[in-house]
């Protein structure tokens, strides 16, 4: 049975507070606002013990120590240690299911029209170095246009969705083209098939990058409960091989929010994302 995923990033019922929040009061008023669709949103793979990702328990852990319920960390591609992706870990299992195709399903949601996860950034005075900007992260509707090269073509215009969850980050601050902030809770709505469930990425944080030839990357890491993704294989119609391999591999693999036991709730996340410039109709 195919096993499909279509995700977008939001926070229900509104903003999201950040530590950022308390500067936002400090942000001139005025600058333009940016709209951003996101044409690709991927599942990193580790190698060599290297991961993109964030620090996310704030330890580093090597094997053998007490921290991150033993699962070891990895060093990003720029050589920080203690990042954390542990889902990463998975991946090499469930490439023997029908879980293998999991970048190549996302993308087709996003080429579909499917899946439009829109970055709005406001009251930018300064694309590079900007001490002050508001970034929204919500969902958008119409129907893409897909260049030769699989992915969206920059500059489409497309509908802000009325219904769509909102997430906000307010008061993040640009440094030569590169926002970083967090931590800060999201919603991630999946839905399988025929069913919707709403994981929530807990302590996330967001890097993201402008870059000359006009795209913009990013990265985005947290923690998600091991036990809502359970919920998910066992309530969602998923392949028996996948449901039981995420039965056995979860709770050895989670390294993140111990409990009084010592045994590790949260298991961590890395989404590589990268994303063209866009425009809304007007109202």
């Amino acid at each position: 049975m195919r096993w499909a995923m279509w995700m977008l990033l939001g926070c229900q019922g509104g903003a999201v507070d950040s530590p950022a929040e308390a500067r936002a009061d400090a942000c001139a008023e005025g600058g333009d606002t940016e709209v951003w669709v996101l044409q690709q949103i991927r599942f990193p793979r580790e190698e060599s013990g290297i991961s993109p990702g964030f620090d996310i328990d704030g330890v580093v852990t090597e094997a053998g120590d007490g921290t991150g319920c033993g699962v070891v960390d990895y060093r990003s591609p720029d050589g920080v240690p203690g990042i954390d992706n542990a889902f990463a870990r998975l991946r090499p299992a469930l490439d023997t299911t029908e879980a293998s195709a999991l970048d190549a399903i996302v993308l087709e949601a996003i080429n579909s029209g499917g899946l439009l996860a829109m970055v709005e950034l406001h009251g930018v005075s300064d694309p590079s170095d900007d001490a002050c900007v508001d970034m929204v992260v919500t969902s958008g509707l119409g129907t893409p246009m897909v260049g030769n090269d699989g992915f969206l073509l920059p500059g489409q215009t497309f509908d802000p969705d009325p219904a769509a969850d909102v997430s906000a980050v307010r008061g993040a601050a640009f440094v030569d083209g590169v926002l970083e902030d967090g931590p800060v809770d999201l919603r991630l709505p999946f839905s399988f098939l025929d069913a919707d469930v709403v994981f929530t990425l807990l302590d996330g944080r967001i890097r993201l990058e402008r870059h000359p030839d006009g795209r913009m990357t990013g990265t985005l890491g947290g923690g998600v409960a091991i036990q809502e993704i359970s919920d998910l294989a066992h309530n969602t119609g998923i392949d028996e091989t996948v449901e039981d391999l995420l039965d056995s591999l979860l709770g050895v693999t989670a390294d993140l929010a111990p409990d009084e036991g010592g045994l590790c709730q949260q298991i961590s996340i890395t989404l590589e994302l990268e994303a063209v410039r866009a425009f809304y109709y007007p109202e």
